[in-house]
């Protein structure tokens, strides 16, 4: 295995970011969100998770904080 390599962040921007991500895909979302949480980032923000099935989903309480913390989240 080799890898990964490069960044993966958020720019230091106000732009609205749109995250997409499905299965494994969430963890680097769920840390970049957490970011925004701590730096105080108020950027609009639309998260889309995709599964095959609804048992497939997880984390829904921690996105229902996300939107608790989040004013612009959804």
């Amino acid at each position: 295995m080799n890898g990964p390599y490069g960044e993966f962040r958020l720019s230091d921007s106000s732009d609205p970011a749109v995250f997409v991500a499905g299965g494994s895909g969430m963890a680097p979302m769920v840390c970049l969100l957490h970011d925004m949480v701590n730096r105080g980032d108020q950027r609009p923000v639309t998260y889309y998770f995709g599964a095959n099935r609804t048992d497939e989903l997880f984390y829904s309480d921690l996105v229902q904080e996300f939107e608790k913390q989040l004013p612009s989240f959804r």
